[in-house]
């Protein structure tokens, strides 16, 4: 190898060298710290919450150098202090911080290492980050590529300030403004689009955000010429500062009223943080003295609203946050309108023309008539914790106490007598008291109690919670006592005069010094005001269908009919009601007689699962149970229910009497052992009263069990009498003898089924025995069915004289009859309907097949 080619040898391995290094120092690696906009803040892990201070500088050609400072005032609060102090949009401050933070730089092959290429030798746009006095980062921006959303800007920063970078620039969007359907900046330098102060203004008046605002309010002060309202909040509970005496306040509201009304402290600082310009135009920066826009104080159209509130600590952090009061005064309308108003923020110098002239309107209104927004709720109790309830009225003082374990409800009058009720009738009471928003409205100032009512009130609510000692245990035997009541109760209502649906109260509770006057709807004093007896339990000492021995019946009806049965069971070990046999005795001949059992059945449940209609008095005197119907020993209609076996108490006894005169399908009634008179549907009262409950069945038969049966008679149309004999043939039957046709099987089943439980509508005769005018004489055209089963004695059917039958109860048109006897009911007479029998009683040519 000679000299030369060692020379040219080394030269190629010195460029390669070069190249190498050049690489190493042109390429970024690719790690989160190093392509980081901002690489310090990033390696130190800086957070956006850690930001207390953005300078942005811009440079114009023809405009020079301007500066905006902004600082933060709290973790949710930012405010200009250059180039003038200026309320400032928090949210875009936070925006512009986190998006610097967060900012990544692109790999691209369009970066020069020229920084006059990229606008970056003498940069027109400066941000600064400031954390403390110790930490700060300042990223300096150029041009804008040219791509749409693709565009890049190109960047350098203090940690590398000679080397151009590129970071998407929709990833910094919150720096840069473009008017209003324009494209987005693209090509031109930074500068042109950066914002401007105004960009960074505040359009909304009030710093507060809602929903978080109404948890962060303290306080809220509303002050016009026509008044002043302060509300306070300690505990989560808001209440009248200004006017006194005006209790809490409603912190939700109710639903929207007909004419907008503010009425909660919610909805008021919805309408305070709703006020707004409607753009950075709306803004006066040099405005002309105060009093040409109606904010000069002593203007009587002067709105001053200011709400003062304790920001809630970032999560993390500890620290209690000092209080924040923000102040807006509204002046006049700007165009006489009502719809645009001008305001000013206290602190700002700028006047500015917002919008939302019925929130403006509402404000005012409250401002002058704070009951709106006083708290509506009448009784905050928990009826789970009240243990005594007291009603007082002219007529009567109840006390209800909740004792025992379960707790129960139950009932003392004057007499200290305790009855069981019906808990949901003493728990309606709490249930209305606690009923949102029950207070309707508020008396006007200055009412006598004379006016109100109140000076002699007509009823009276009291109310304990948790306030009864632990109740002794009870010995067996040993009867409750009547506890005392500890004055004064936890909650009073007095009740005053009634003024169409409402009436006027006076709240008082313990430990209050000051009491409340409200409105409430007339319905809660009619709850107080109901009588004893609308709480009583109305649930009838009752028994079990299985345990009924007899039942008796006696007295009348309302249009004075005789009533008088007695009926008992006839196998007394009978376990279920369908195996019980019912024998009638009353006055008449049915006595002996079976009973129908589905009646039977149905009086007795009836009178076990009786619930009253509806309660009407109780400890009736002597003269309104006469007037009942149920005077002693003279009611209309008693029912004695005689049970057997270890029943508790022997008889159930019932007294009816006369039906309501307001409603006639109801009648009075009372049980034995209880002075309570009640209303009962007449249906019972029917099926008492039935004339005929003897059972209508003639007799019953196994139609399988029907070996053969006879059909004699049809003397009056042939003029002798006739015999038709059918046997059983396995499945089928057989007519015995020549009679010249062939028979429908299908027929003598039908037949024989309406034969095996055949019912008479009614009795003509018992035991006397039949008539001629009966028609019951085979030979004088009578029908004699004679069925026979495995017994010696045959069941005999005879049907004589077709007649027709008016049934007792309805009012349907006479059904046709035949009058009927039976050999299982000897001497009785009966109709029965005609029209299973009539096809065989017409003609001798029975069930032929056709």
């Amino acid at each position: 190898m000679n000299l030369k080619t060692t020379y040219v040898m080394f030269g190629i391995l010195g460029v390669g060298l070069i190249g190498v290094l050049g690489l190493l120092l042109t390429s970024t690696p690719d790690n989160p710290t190093e392509k980081a906009l901002l690489p310090a803040f990033a390696a130190a892990k800086v957070e956006p919450k850690d930001i207390d201070t953005v300078e942005i500088s811009t440079t114009l050609p023809d405009k020079g150098t301007t500066k905006l400072v902004f600082l933060r005032k709290d973790p949710t609060r930012w405010v200009m202090t250059e180039p003038q102090p200026t309320r400032v949009d928090s949210t875009l401050i936070d925006d512009v911080v986190r998006e610097l933070l967060r900012a990544r730089t692109e790999d691209t092959k369009d970066i020069s290492t020229n920084l006059a290429n990229h606008g970056l030798d003498k940069p027109t746009v400066t941000v600064t980050l400031k954390s403390g006095l110790d930490q700060q980062a300042t990223v300096s921006l150029g041009h804008v590529s040219i791509g749409g959303a693709n565009a890049l800007v190109f960047v350098t920063s203090n940690d590398v300030p000679t080397r151009p970078r590129a970071v998407r620039r929709t990833s910094i969007d919150a720096l840069f403004t473009r008017a209003e359907g324009k494209p987005e900046p693209d090509g031109l330098d930074a500068a042109l689009f950066v914002r401007k102060a105004a960009d960074f203004r505040a359009l909304k008046l009030f710093d507060l955000q809602m929903p978080t605002g109404a948890e962060e309010a303290t306080q809220v002060r509303l002050q016009s010429a026509s008044g002043e309202l302060l509300l306070t909040k300690a505990d989560r509970i808001w209440s009248f500062e200004k006017p006194a005496n005006l209790g809490e306040a409603d912190a939700d509201g109710g639903p929207p009223t007909v004419d907008n009304s503010i009425t909660g402290v919610r909805p008021l600082l919805g309408q305070i943080t709703s006020l707004s310009a409607k753009s950075v135009a709306d803004f006066i920066t040099e405005p002309k003295p105060l009093g040409d826009y109606g904010l000069e104080d002593g203007n009587p159209n002067l709105l001053k609203l200011s709400v003062t509130r304790k920001p809630i600590p970032l999560a993390g952090s500890e620290k209690e946050l000092p209080a924040i009061t923000e102040t807006v005064k509204i002046g006049d309308s700007v165009d006489g309108k009502n719809d645009r108003f001008y305001a000013q923020v206290e602190g700002d110098s700028s006047v500015v023309q917002i919008t939302g002239g019925p929130a403006i309107l509402a404000l005012r209104k409250v401002a002058s008539a704070p009951n709106q927004l006083r708290d509506k709720v009448l009784a905050k109790l928990v009826p789970a914790n009240v243990d005594a309830i007291q009603t007082i009225t002219p007529a009567q003082t109840l006390e209800f106490f909740r004792r025992g374990t379960p707790p129960a409800w139950t009932l003392w009058d004057a007499t200290s007598t305790a009855d069981a009720i019906t808990p949901a009738a003493v728990e309606r009471i709490l249930t209305e008291l606690i009923e949102p928003r029950k207070i309707s409205n508020f008396p006007a100032t200055g009412q006598t109690d004379a006016a109100l009512g109140l000076d002699k009130p007509v009823a009276e609510l009291n109310v304990w919670v948790k306030a009864l000692p632990a109740e002794e245990p009870k010995k067996d035997g040993e009867k409750p006592t009547k506890p005392t009541l500890p004055q004064p109760p936890t909650f009073r209502l007095l009740f005053g005069r009634v003024e169409g649906d409402f009436v006027y109260v006076r709240r008082i509770l313990a430990g209050s010094t000051q009491p409340l006057d409200a409105i409430v709807p007339v319905s809660l004093l009619r709850t107080v005001s109901r009588p004893r007896v609308d709480y009583l339990d109305p649930k009838l000492n009752g028994f079990e269908i299985t345990q009924v021995e007899s039942l008796k019946i006696s007295g009348k009806t309302v249009d004075n009919r005789i009533v008088g049965a007695t009926i008992s069971t006839e196998n007394k070990e009978a376990k279920t009601p369908d195996q019980v046999t019912w024998k009638l005795d009353q006055v008449n001949a049915a006595k002996g007689r079976n009973a129908d059992p589905a009646k039977v059945t149905n009086l007795i449940l009836g009178l076990a699962n009786l619930t009253p209609v509806k309660l009407v008095q109780d400890r009736p005197s002597a003269d309104a149970l006469s007037g009942y119907g149920l005077a002693k020993d003279a009611a209309l209609l008693t029912v004695e229910v005689t049970l057997r076996g270890d029943a508790s108490g022997k008889t159930r006894v019932y007294h009816f009497g006369q039906a309501a005169k307001d409603d006639p399908t109801n009648v009075y009634g009372q049980q034995q052992g209880r002075d309570l008179v009640f209303l009962v549907n007449q249906s019972l009262i029917s099926q008492l009263t039935d004339p005929n409950l003897m059972d209508m069945t003639l007799f019953r038969v196994e139609k399988s069990k029907i070996k053969s049966f006879v059909l004699r008679g049809w003397a009056d149309l042939v003029g002798s009498v006739q015999s038709r004999e059918f046997e059983r043939s396995g499945d089928s039957w057989t007519l015995k003898g020549d009679s010249g046709y062939a028979i429908d099987p299908k027929k003598i089943d039908s037949f024989l089924e309406d034969l095996s439980r055949p019912r008479a509508e009614a009795f003509l005769v018992y035991g006397s025995g039949a008539k001629p005018e009966h028609g019951l004489d085979v030979k004088t055209g009578a029908l004699e069915i004679e069925l026979r089963l495995d017994t010696p004695d045959p069941v005999i059917l005879t049907l004589g004289k077709a007649d027709t039958y008016q049934p007792q109860q309805g009012n349907g048109a006479p059904v046709a009859v035949y009058v009927g006897s039976s050999n299982k009911l000897p001497g009785d007479v009966f109709v029965i309907l005609q029209d299973r029998f009539q096809s065989v009683r017409q003609k001798p040519k029975v069930f032929a097949k056709e």
